[in-house]
């Protein structure tokens, strides 16, 4: 044990008192943050609508019965001769919609019978990429289609305004909302975490020749393996907790307005939860970095090898962002990493599964096992570890 801390000690020592390295552990959640807060104010400043702003309403034969509609809900109309040079203006945004008016609009609605063939028809035209348009076009929209149905009106449906009929809570829609998203977030933080330190470690000692020394002294190649596993792991933990700490504190700007509040959800019981998740999928991941490593050459090739792994990472939590259901076989959460994507959309989802947070965090132990005798197996290799 104590040549397993001697290594970890040398291993946290290098890392920490570079001031390289600390930039590279501590850099990606600052920019995350800087990144993701800007991406949610540009957001909001595209989809949100001008305070105080009117919906500005063009319209050609002009329809009373709709003008009374559109007048009370606040939109200002303005009866105009010239259609393209109204849809112009909507395309300017110096209005937000259009409405063309079939000829006698208001008495052919009133005399119209189905068995007459076309009905008299109204044109709607606005610009998607105004707020203000879009929001004006939902409007006027709602307005002609609750129109359209009181002709011919024969019952209501979820009639009351003043009830809601959508029974989902807004912490059930946050749970949604996060445990699509954090699997592939947290995943992709601990692999970029792992990926940025381990080939330094390893493939770094190799190409600057220090590795060589490394396995001639008398200290076993497993506690080596141990050493470097363990110290890598510490480091990738605080990379992650980095990561994750900046997408945590820029997710509220990035979803401003969806209601999605992380605070009001989740409890400490539940972070507690995600730990040994989080605790035995770095675990892994290092092991499994620290395996590519070994079999480089240089750090160069270590990551040109990792590289792949990265994007089966990311693929398997988008598998989370398609919406996977509980309840899933317990053989699926001996599947590495994706058995940590599953765990961690159950808890984010608020269905914990026991049997599967346990057969996880044992198997990525039990994978990671594996892996350190795996790189000891390549420590022994003079072909593997000094290979022309």
């Amino acid at each position: 044990m104590k040549d397993i801390l001697i290594i970890m000690k040398k291993e946290l020592v290098r890392f920490l008192t570079d001031k390289r390295m600390l930039v590279t552990l501590f850099m990606p959640g600052v920019l995350i943050y800087i990144m993701y807060s800007l991406m949610g104010g540009l957001l909001t400043d595209m989809t949100t609508v001008d305070e105080g702003h009117k919906p500005v309403v063009l319209t050609v034969n002009s329809s009373e019965i709709v003008a009374q509609m559109l007048t009370s809900s606040g939109a200002e109309l303005t009866e105009v001769t010239d259609i393209e040079k109204a849809k112009d203006d909507i395309a300017n945004e110096n209005a937000d919609v259009l409405l063309v008016f079939s000829e006698n609009f208001d008495s052919k609605v009133m005399q119209y019978d189905v068995s007459q063939g076309k009905a008299p028809d109204v044109e709607v035209f606005y610009n998607s990429a105004s707020a203000n348009s879009s929001e004006a076009y939902s409007i006027v929209y709602a307005l002609l289609d609750t129109y359209e149905s009181s002709l011919s009106n024969k019952f209501d449906i979820n009639g009351n305004v003043d009830v809601s009929y959508d029974l989902t809570s807004d912490e059930d829609m946050a749970a949604m909302f996060y445990s699509s998203l954090m699997p592939m977030l947290l995943l992709m933080l601990l692999f970029t975490g792992a990926s940025a330190i381990t080939p330094e470690s390893i493939a770094g000692e190799k190409e600057r020749g220090t590795m060589a020394t490394l396995l001639v002294s008398p200290v076993s190649r497993t506690k080596i393996a141990l050493g470097k596993v363990f110290s890598l792991s510490v480091i990738a933990l605080v990379s992650g907790a980095s990561s994750t700490a900046g997408t945590l504190l820029a997710l509220p700007k990035l979803i401003e307005g969806s209601g999605a509040d992380i605070s009001s959800v989740y409890t400490v019981n539940d972070y507690i939860t995600v730990a040994p998740v989080i605790l035995s999928t770095v675990l892994f991941v290092v092991t499994l970095m620290s395996i590519l490593s070994t079999y480089a050459n240089t750090v160069k090739e270590a990551q040109m090898i990792s590289s792949p792994f990265m994007m089966i990472s990311i693929a398997i939590g988008v598998l989370s962002m398609a919406g996977m259901e509980g309840g899933h076989n317990v053989y699926m959460y001996l599947i590495p990493l994706y058995n940590s994507s599953m765990c961690l959309g159950d808890i984010f989802s608020l269905a914990p599964n026991s049997v599967g947070l346990l057969v996880t965090c044992v198997s990525n132990i039990v994978y990671a096992a594996l892996g350190v005798l795996a790189m000891t197996k390549m420590f022994d290799s003079e072909k593997v570890m000094f290979r022309l």
